[in-house]
Parts: C-alpha cells; structure tokens; sequence
C-alpha cells in the first residue's frame, strides 16, 4: 500500500526578517542599476509555494515611482521566484525626495493565494549637485573714510541646497581682490562678513569692487561669486575742514 499525503495551502509566504530593509541610493544612480530585495519561503510544496510578487508605495503619493521590481521565476526551483531585485527606472533627486517607502508582497500559488509583505526603505544618498547661490545678485556698501578696523562692511550669505559637507558653506576674496585689496578688507569665511582690516583713504579710492566667493564642502564641485561694490565717502568734517 501507498499513501500519497496530498498538500494543501495551509501556510503564507515568510520574509527573513520583520524589520524594513533600508536601501541607500546615491542620487547619481544610473538608471537600470539594481537592488537586492529579500526573496520569501513558503513551507508548503512548490504548487503553493511562492509564485509571483508585487511591488508598490506603502502610502499613495500621486507621483510616479522611479523604482520597478525584477523577480526571476526560474531561480527558486519549484519554491517560485528566488532572485527579487530593486530596480531604478528614473533619476533621482535628493533635493525632491530623499527617502521612498515601499512595500513587496509576495503571493504564494494558491487560490487565493496568501501572501506576505515586507516593508522596505530607499534613502536617497546626497551628491554635491548644486552650487552655493547668493542671497543677492550684489551688494552695495556706504562707509566713511575713517571708519575703524574691525568694522563689518556688509555681510553675505549664500546658501547650497545639498546635504551635510556639501551644503557647508566657506567665503573667501577672490583671488584678484586677495591680491589688489588684502591690506584693506577680508571676509570672515564662516559668517561672509566683509571687514575692515586696513586705513581707508579716500583720496587712494573712492570706490572698491570685490569679487567674494561661496564654496562648498564639496571643494570644486561648486562655487559661485558674488560682487560687492563699497563705496568710500568723506566724512562731513573733513568737507568743513577742505572748506
């Protein structure tokens, strides 16, 4: 005699782990690139075991997702689809959305079939994309002749909208106002203030432009300069004086 123990679909699909699966993503990604996703077991035999999954957003956004699932369904031998990946289907921009919540279901081949989901996390890396942007397209500053060093000019402000060292922001002269007007001013490279560091004389000049530049935490990849005019007067009691 043969007994014959016939199957029925009496379990769900199981992921590895309850916890999400955080994905990092650096916004340079090429499209096409894939993910690994983890793949689901199912303890029942391959007719109910897991055939087939589904990838979507775990809150609706209206927006289109940049991501598609590629699920092999020849690796998992009768178990169903073994190899999941993640795949990027768009370009990304961390400075629009920096982080992606989905979820993967897995379907098992019953009817219906029971299923599982696994919650994952795509967080989308920084890249030094951007250039510092000032404040202002330039900036105009009035002081008298004797004014003190350590007087502040003017202050700019430039911000980068990029992450961590990349959107740090550094001032500094340009090199030819370094060159020509170092005895005379200097810029605070932290807080941009433009500051008094020498005797201004206004029969030396009446008017001094400046190149500052913005850098950011990303060296090279991204500066912007932004032009200052000081315009020197004479004080009052020196016109009286002149008189």
């Amino acid at each position: 005699m043969t007994l014959t123990i016939v199957d029925i679909n009496d379990h769900d699909p199981v992921f590895p782990s309850s916890s999400p699966r955080v994905i990092e993503v650096v916004e340079s990604a090429q499209v096409g690139t894939r993910f690994a996703l983890p793949a689901a077991t199912d303890a029942d035999s391959a007719r109910y075991g897991v055939h087939r999954y589904a990838l979507r957003e775990a809150e609706a956004t209206g927006a289109e997702m940049p991501f598609e699932l590629a699920a092999d369904a020849t690796r998992g031998g009768g178990g169903g689809p073994a190899d999941v990946r993640l795949v990027l289907a768009g370009a990304l921009d961390r400075e629009r959305r920096a982080e992606y919540r989905l979820t993967l279901v897995a379907y098992d081949g019953g009817e219906p079939a029971r299923s599982a989901a696994q919650q994952v996390r795509v967080v989308v890396v920084d890249v030094n994309d951007n250039r510092p942007t000032f404040a202002h397209a330039h900036y105009d500053a009035v002081v008298p002749e004797n004014v003190p060093t350590g007087s502040i000019v003017v202050r700019v402000r430039a911000t980068d909208p990029d992450r961590g060292d990349h959107a740090a922001v550094r001032y500094r002269l340009s090199d030819a106002a370094a060159a020509d007007f170092h005895d005379l001013f200097a810029v605070d490279d932290v807080t941009g203030d433009v500051i008094v560091v020498g005797e201004i004389d206004h029969e030396r000049a009446t008017e001094y432009q400046l190149s500052v530049i913005a850098v950011d935490g990303g060296g090279s990849g991204g500066w912007l300069k932004s032009i200052i005019i000081i315009i020197i007067i004479i004080i009052m009691q020196w016109r009286l004086q002149w008189a």
